[in-house]
């Protein structure tokens, strides 16, 4: 009985952190680093009283920790760089991956699920109108940004992050999952629809002025996604309309239709030729972890520091093929099994999150996510 106390007091502590990383990811990296290791402590402190870990059971798991073997394996490359190479290596991907691990083996029951779902939207609710009061008023209240001003004076939010498509590609989660919500009773008690269908007019919002190009196309890939698996009318709706405000607002398809301009890709597709020169000199381990920036001056000489613009070239270019392929069925056999799920189960927290995950991918393939703590 002492025993079930102890477990359920470190099951507790976990969820705390977990929780607080939830609901801290736009707010403070300090506290999300603190979340982090209260998760971490009470995971250990669970597993001390218990050994069994549920999330090793998991097939999809297999080829996350495959990936995780490989990337180590690219340190063999990394030569003076090993010390950058290992700190990638633990203290980003190891710690990214563990904390997977974690989520998958503590948040079980369904009502954690709704409750976890409930700290995300709330934080993304936060973020959305701080996003909105800087746009109006300039005054973003979470972490005091200005605004951003891009190509002909158009301002796009940041809200507390950094970068206005770091913005974007947080929101498109709590987007999706707001979408998935709209026709689901049951889920929620019936005064929180109200709450998530506003909440999805203000994301929408958000995303569109944060001209994230790269989340647009995301958020249209969600909904292409979703629209496919469940065959809703509302779906097919709000995806027409999302891709009318960007054809027939003029400052939305002229920031759309850029892209295809002389500079236009903001110098994307040279980094990822680099990425590709690199893969293919070292095409199975890569030129080690964590080293693209350090190498990047011998491929474009004269040019500032960046990455790829495009995560999974860079997973490739650092290191190598068996690393990405391994990283790709992990994400594969995620969406494969999340949609198989949802066809048995019709669960709209699935279809948000599988459809979500989908469109931050998508645009993970135009930008850094996954290189972000917060992201």
């Amino acid at each position: 009985m002492k025993r079930d106390k102890i477990y359920i007091f470190f099951d507790s502590v976990t969820k705390i952190g977990l929780g607080g990383i939830f609901f801290f990811i736009p707010i403070s990296n300090a506290l999300i680093s603190l979340f982090i290791g209260l998760a971490l402590l009470g995971f250990i402190g669970k597993k001390i009283v218990k050994p069994e870990c549920y999330s090793l059971k998991t097939k999809p798991n297999i080829f996350l920790l495959l990936f995780f073997f490989f990337i180590g394996l690219s340190l063999i490359n990394s030569g003076q760089y090993f010390a950058k190479s290992l700190i990638a290596l633990f203290l980003k991907w190891g710690k990214y991956i563990l904390l997977s691990l974690i989520l998958q083996d503590t948040i079980k029951r369904r009502k954690d699920v709704l409750i976890f779902v409930s700290l995300f939207l709330f934080s993304a609710a936060l973020v959305a109108v701080s996003g909105i009061t800087q746009l109006f008023w300039g005054l973003e209240f979470l972490r005091g940004r200005n605004i951003a001003v891009i190509g002909s004076g158009i301002k796009a939010i940041t809200s507390s992050f950094n970068h206005y498509n770091d913005l974007g590609s947080y929101l498109i989660i709590p987007f999706s999952l707001c979408v998935a919500f709209l026709r689901a009773p049951g889920v929620f008690k019936k005064g929180l629809y109200y709450f998530i269908f506003i909440l999805g007019i203000i994301l929408a919002f958000c995303i569109f002025h944060t001209y994230s190009r790269g989340t647009w196309i995301g958020v249209l890939a969600s909904l292409f996604l979703m629209l496919l698996i469940s065959r809703r009318s509302d779906v097919l709706f709000i995806f027409i309309l999302a891709l009318a405000v960007i054809c027939l607002f003029p400052v939305f398809r002229n920031r759309f239709l850029f892209i295809f301009q002389f500079y236009g890709d903001q110098d994307r597709f040279k980094y990822w030729q680099i990425a590709i020169a690199m893969f293919k000199e070292h095409p199975f381990l890569g030129r080690g972890l964590g080293t693209f920036m350090a190498h990047f001056a011998e491929y474009l000489p004269g040019r500032g520091i960046a990455y790829t613009h495009n995560c999974f070239l860079q997973i490739l270019a650092e290191s190598g093929i068996f690393s990405l392929v391994s990283f790709l069925i992990f994400l594969c056999s995620v969406l494969y099994l999340g949609i198989k799920r949802f066809f048995l189960e019709r669960d709209p927290i699935l279809l948000g999150g599988i459809c979500g995950l989908a469109g931050f991918l998508a645009h993970s393939f135009l930008d850094t996510n996954l290189y972000s703590l917060r992201l």
